[in-house]
């Protein structure tokens, strides 16, 4: 069985478009699987593709396997899994509801600080603040797991600053455009798991009922494909 479908979207700099070019129904969540989808991606554009970010969730198998496949691509962390990805450590770790709401606040003041000091004086200021907002004598340890799983995660996929200082281009913060199309598609089928006859069938009258493109695209005369696709994707 099919365990996720992974879409892939290119955004196109020229016309400022979102396109959803590709997608992947995968058995499975690990790296090798991640890492067989995107030699597919680089064997598909004749392996042309040079994707300058990579936007995608903070899916630690996901992220090894674009920076094996894609050495010189600039990871950018969705803004907003990031946060949700947050709250999850916290909760599992078993820290109260009450003091993830008062933690969370400070936590993302980091995403906009500048890089080195996020890593030298910001963990530790947002640390006293919170030992000053709140008593977490008794959930030291728990704390303390939090903090490594925050350092660990890898501040430039994250950091303003970071992306800044390694000169790569934000086109966007989140993959909001790539989340709104996965809503959209998966509203097609009426099961959350469809048998692989109902995918295919459903896909191609979800094909043939899509809109035509914008009559400014519909009507540009494009060049041939270049020989290096300099891109942004969205995973």
């Amino acid at each position: 069985p099919f365990e996720q479908c992974v879409i892939l979207m290119v955004h196109d700099r020229g016309h400022d478009l979102y396109v959803p070019c590709m997608y992947f129904l995968a058995d499975g969540r690990d790296e090798i699987i991640y890492r067989h989808i995107l030699r597919w991606v680089k064997e598909q554009s004749n392996n042309c593709l040079d994707a300058e970010t990579v936007v995608c969730d903070f899916e630690q198998e996901m992220m090894n396997a674009i920076r094996d496949e894609l050495p010189n691509t600039g990871i950018v962390g969705c803004l907003f899994h990031w946060k949700q990805a947050l709250r999850r450590k916290m909760a599992s770790l078993g820290i109260s509801r009450q003091h993830i709401s008062v933690a969370m606040a400070p936590v993302e003041a980091l995403y906009d600080t500048k890089a080195s000091v996020v890593q030298s004086k910001g963990i530790r200021y947002v640390q006293r603040l919170l030992n000053g907002q709140m008593d977490i004598k008794e959930d030291a340890e728990k704390w303390q797991a939090f903090w490594k799983y925050f350092a660990e995660a890898g501040v430039d996929c994250w950091n303003i600053s970071a992306m800044a200082r390694e000169r790569r281009t934000l086109v966007a913060r989140t993959n909001n455009a790539l989340e709104a199309y996965n809503r959209a598609f998966a509203e097609q089928f009426a099961a959350a798991h469809p048998s692989i006859m109902t995918f295919q069938l459903r896909d191609v009258a979800r094909g043939v009922q899509d809109p035509p493109p914008p009559a400014h695209i519909s009507q540009v005369d494009y060049p041939r494909v270049p020989r290096s696709l300099r891109v942004d994707v969205f995973i």
